[in-house]
């Protein structure tokens, strides 16, 4: 007989219920753990795009505030004021653009916005009209806020490319006088979000206020209508102008990993349901087989969810992201050519970057906040506290944010005690403030120079004028040269030099150019044209300015007026001519004199020396054959006329002497006055041997002069001295040198007779004596033949006496002066 079935659910029944009610909640863990999963790679995303997108748009901002701060720097140039000095502006401009990479230009703030000057044509070329592109109008809305303001994008009428124009005006007295503009190319943004690297499929653009696209990185059209109402579209607005970036995940890249999570998850609850299936068939089998085996259980292994480790792959990708793009914006802050610091709300220093700490020398851990910062920077109380004054006038937009605080220019006390001239400016930031320091001492001492060289231009009464040496044009010319010409300063603006010149000197002027061009500083003299076609010689003297790359960009020319020199040199000419009959006229009358005292010379030597000869002859004969029969009376009578025979002989030949010490001509050489002094005194020892008489010579005095002149007057002067001592108790002469006023005395000094000072006068002269001729003989001609022949050595000759007490005669050579043989 059949056994009953046991009653009760067979095990593997119960097992598969176990089996359903143990897997349900893991079915439906699993349903939401992949519906967490999805919602998290979409929030994943959702964040990534933001991220993105938002440093792009920083990245936009940094640009264009950049330019406008640059921009500010030719706005604000003193330059800008007098376009006498817009050659000079136009130098920094460049300069600007060079650090832009886009042109700079100046227009008129009003219609139709005239061009002034653009940096990419030469200064002074012509310029075409200003054309107004669709969209915001950049342009007008500065001026009229005087504020800077960033256009939509259009064509560039310069070089036909598509560009957006960023205007900062120049603003003088609450008015714009100028408007400076930079055309910066879109290509420099389309290189910019090329930088950012996107997910495949991804789409990111720039788009302007009137929603044109500027620059796009990745396959879709953003300005599809469908796309617009994408809630895959983000979009995030810029902070300095209408412009806004635009970023879509496209569907595909938004769902594939949805759908591998997805699919991942229907296969894993598969193959677990077939798992758990054949387990618990086998639990089943094995259960009936044995308990022991059911109580030994099956190690299901560790648990892992594929969904959970993609979403965290995402989470990890885009967090290296963020680190790259932080790393970034880290490198181009501490890279930026001026210096920048970050501090929070609170006022702590975030950050500074190596040009703020190379401009002041003050690290984070000098100044770690706002208030160490303002003790340092600014050591005086006063200051100080204007400065603090000024950091918090903060004002709001309309919508309660922040807006950029106004450029300041600040004194700031750097570490080393250096003071600082700098242009500030704070950003504010959602989580804080980013301040940017630009050092303008340098450049505010060059504005001083470049305002003191414009004064002195201006005001100067030299004719200066400055050309272009490019175009043979006048950028400026000061009153005074335009004055010159009948023009004035503003007329001869941009005249070319040419209607300045003759027409026939234009071809000898130009190849001197030319011939020239070559050269920093040269000269040339020639004639000018005044308006009224009139002409007057000029002399011209120029000086070239060239560039960092040896190429003229100026020419300074000074000019004088050579009329009035001209009629002084004809003057001068007249003079010289009248003077070279004068002179021929008086050399005539030399000449006459000259044979007059010839002849003179020749009645003194043969006609008064004859009838001489023949009384010297009779009375010797007198004496030989009547001697003995003469009284004694008769033999003084003799001598007297024996010694009047002798007087008139001596008078003779000084007379001779004194002519020949005037005419004859001089003979230089190196003569020894203290050989020429012995000599003199050893004659005078031989002529009275029995005279003692201590002398003093100071040796090798030797001049330049005629040798047998000199002789004539040591032999005078000494002769004197041994004469004039003939009555000392101790008679001394003495010959010395010495220095007097820079020049050079020769002395002959004695202790004899001396002379009244007051008849000192007389002593040079002809034929005068201040003593008898009983008391000291003599004919009065030998000083003034010394006096003659010192005059013609260019020297002099003085006399210093007292009555009993001796003389010293000085007297000085200087035979680079001598004078010409004269009459006397």
């Amino acid at each position: 007989m059949r056994q009953p079935s046991p009653a009760g659910i067979p095990i593997q029944k119960y097992l598969a219920r176990l089996y359903w009610l143990g897997v349900t909640p893991l079915l439906l863990l699993a349903a939401g753990l992949a519906f967490n999963n999805a919602q998290s790679i979409r929030a994943a995303q959702d964040a990534q795009a933001r991220h993105i997108s938002a440093n792009f748009s920083n990245a936009v901002d940094q640009q264009i505030q950049t330019t406008i701060k640059v921009l500010q720097v030719i706005a604000l140039s003193p330059h800008l004021e007098n376009q006498a000095e817009w050659p000079l502006l136009y130098q920094e401009a460049q300069k600007v653009q060079t650090i832009l990479g886009s042109s700079v230009g100046i227009l008129e703030p009003f219609e139709p916005y005239e061009k002034r000057m653009n940096t990419s044509l030469p200064f002074g070329a012509e310029y075409p009209p200003t054309s107004r592109s669709n969209g915001f109008q950049a342009l007008p809305a500065a001026i009229e806020s005087l504020e800077p303001a960033v256009s939509d994008g259009g064509v560039n009428e310069l070089n036909q490319t598509t560009a957006i124009a960023v205007v900062v005006p120049a603003v003088r007295d609450g008015r714009a006088i100028y408007a400076v503009v930079s055309a910066m190319k879109v290509d420099r943004l389309q290189r910019l979000i090329e930088r950012f690297d996107l997910p495949a499929g991804w789409t990111m653009a720039l788009r302007d206020g009137a929603d044109q696209t500027l620059a796009q990185v990745g396959p879709d059209k953003l300005d599809d209508p469908d796309i617009h109402a994408s809630p895959d579209r983000f979009a995030v607005n810029s902070q300095v102008d209408r412009w806004r970036v635009v970023l879509r995940i496209p569907s595909s890249a938004r769902y594939m990993p949805l759908m591998t999570s997805v699919g991942a998850l229907v296969l894993l609850i598969l193959a677990a349901t077939l798992a758990g299936a054949f387990g618990s068939r086998l639990a089943g089998r094995r259960l009936a087989q044995s308990l022991a085996a059911l109580a030994g259980g099956t190690d299901a292994g560790e648990l892992k969810i594929a969904e959970i480790q993609q979403a965290q792959t995402v989470l990890n990708e885009a967090a290296a992201s963020a680190r790259r793009n932080d790393a970034r914006f880290r490198r181009l802050f501490q890279d930026a050519p001026i210096g920048m610091r970050l501090t929070d709300r609170e006022g702590v220093v975030m950050a500074q970057n190596a040009a703020f700490e190379e401009m002041f020398g003050y690290t984070m851990e000098d100044a770690p906040n706002i208030q160490k910062w303002m003790e340092l920077a600014h050591p005086d109380p006063a200051y100080r506290q204007r400065v603090g004054a000024m950091r918090s006038e903060v004002t709001n937009n309309e919508d309660g944010t922040r807006k950029r605080t106004s450029t300041r220019l600040i004194q700031v006390t750097d570490k080393q005690g250096k003071v600082h001239e700098v242009q500030a400016q704070g950003s504010f930031l959602p989580d804080g403030l980013l301040g940017s320091f630009i050092d303008v001492t340098d450049l505010r001492k060059a504005e001083d120079n470049l305002r003191l060289w414009a004064e002195s231009f201006l005001h100067s009464g030299l004719q200066l004028v400055i050309a272009d040496p490019n175009t043979n044009t006048i950028l400026t010319a000061n009153p005074a040269f335009a004055r010159a010409r009948g023009y004035t300063p503003e007329e001869m603006t941009g005249m070319p030099v040419t209607r300045l010149l003759p027409p026939e000197d234009l071809e000898r002027i130009q190849a001197a150019l030319v011939e020239r061009r070559n050269l920093t500083h040269f000269e040339f003299t020639g004639e000018h044209l005044r308006k009224d076609g009139s002409r007057f010689p000029v002399a011209a003297q120029s000086t070239v300015s060239r560039n960092e790359a040896g190429q003229p960009v100026s020419r300074l020319t000074y000019v004088i007026d050579l009329t009035e020199r001209q009629r002084a040199e004809a003057e001068i000419r007249s003079l010289h001519a009248s003077l070279e009959q004068r002179v021929a006229d008086r050399t005539a009358l030399l000449s006459q004199a000259n044979q007059e005292l010839d002849s003179f010379a020749y009645t003194v030597s043969h006609d008064l020396r004859s009838p001489l000869r023949a009384m010297d002859g009779f009375l010797h004969l007198l004496r030989e054959e009547h001697g003995d029969q003469l009284p004694c009376e008769a033999h003084e009578h003799l001598n007297k006329i024996n010694n009047a025979i002798l007087r008139m002989k001596n008078l003779i030949e000084g007379i001779l002497t004194l002519t020949h010490s005037a005419r004859h001509d001089l003979a230089l050489e190196p003569v020894n006055l203290s050989d020429a002094v012995s000599r003199t005194l050893q004659d005078c020892a031989n002529a009275e041997p029995g005279r003692n008489i201590h002398f003093e010579i100071q040796p090798d005095v030797i001049v330049t002069g005629d040798a047998k002149m000199l002789e004539v007057v040591v032999s005078n002067l000494v002769s004197n001295a041994w004469k004039y001592t003939a009555r000392a108790a101790s008679p001394s002469i003495r010959f010395f040198s010495e220095t007097r006023g820079g020049e050079t005395w020769f002395c002959i000094q004695d202790n004899g007779a001396g002379f009244d000072t007051a008849y000192a006068d007389k002593l040079f002269q002809p034929f005068q004596r201040l003593h008898r001729h009983e008391e000291f003989p003599g004919i009065g001609i030998g000083l003034a033949t010394v006096r003659r022949i010192v005059v013609r050595h260019g020297g002099s000759i003085t006399a210093e006496s007292s009555l009993g007490e001796g003389a010293c005669f000085r007297f000085t050579l200087n035979a680079s002066a001598q004078k010409p043989a004269t009459t006397g």
